[in-house]
């Protein structure tokens, strides 16, 4: 059983203009990057294909079914692997990474570490509150480097 009750935990809901909107973001930048990819000559419709098939990935890999947190934690139901709550003490990193905001976690707590979320699928109000929970929360967790799936922050003098 989960340890928050529904009420404690936000929720980040994708809606159907927000899902047309990052669809339409890759569907421009595919065009874009396929006319400067053939400089100006006629569209190769044989890559229709991945145009069909990257969203569904992107969809499939970095947005969760359902994505709760709150000041005692992360909730949050994978595609794959089910639904994990993760308190807030496991966090180590969180921050914007390739493309995707990432949230790293004690290696004991997930399979695979660290959680990508492409938040460019969500509204941008839903957005701005998620990124404002987590800056006025977890300040001291934020990093703005990564490798890959590991954040690295210096402790040093700002």
């Amino acid at each position: 059983m989960l340890p928050l009750t529904v009420a404690q935990m936000i929720e980040l809901r994708t809606t159907p203009v927000s899902i047309a909107l990052a669809l339409a973001k890759l569907a421009g930048m595919f065009v874009i990057g396929c006319f400067l990819a053939n400089k100006g000559q006629p569209f190769d419709y044989t890559l229709i294909i991945p145009f069909i098939l990257l969203p569904s990935f992107i969809w499939f890999a970095f947005v969760p079914r359902k994505f709760r947190y709150g000041k005692e934690g992360f909730e949050f139901t994978s595609r794959f692997s089910g639904t994990h709550f993760i308190p807030a003490d496991r966090l180590r990193h969180w921050g914007q990474g390739n493309s995707v905001y990432l949230l790293e976690f004690d290696k004991q707590t997930l399979r695979r570490r660290t959680l990508q979320i492409a938040l460019w699928f969500y509204p941008v109000a839903a957005k701005t509150a998620f990124l404002d929970f987590m800056q006025a929360t977890y300040p001291d967790r934020y990093t703005s480097f990564w490798l890959g799936i590991r954040g690295y922050a210096w402790r040093g003098a700002r």
